[in-house]
């Protein structure tokens, strides 16, 4: 009898090097700028064509050492 593998397959999908390139040139000319405006930068460059998630942005600038290590899911602090 065959063995099956509790789940399916995953694989990543991985964007090209222009578009990494891209997200991490944005990056060094703007700083302050988080994943989701890169990410909308991108696609305003491209037509308003999606590349790329916020997600993948956060993980092509992590890989580059571009992200800073604390920023794992912290939120703002409100002042008030």
């Amino acid at each position: 009898m065959a063995e099956y593998e509790s789940r399916a397959a995953h694989r990543l999908r991985r964007k090209s090097e222009a578009v990494a390139q891209q997200v991490m040139a944005l990056r060094r000319q703007n700083p302050a700028w988080g994943k989701a405006r890169i990410a909308h930068e991108v696609a305003k460059a491209n037509n308003w064509v999606s590349l790329v998630s916020a997600n993948t942005v956060k993980r092509i600038l992590r890989d580059a050492g571009l992200w800073p290590e604390g920023a794992q899911g912290e939120k703002k602090q409100r002042r008030g």
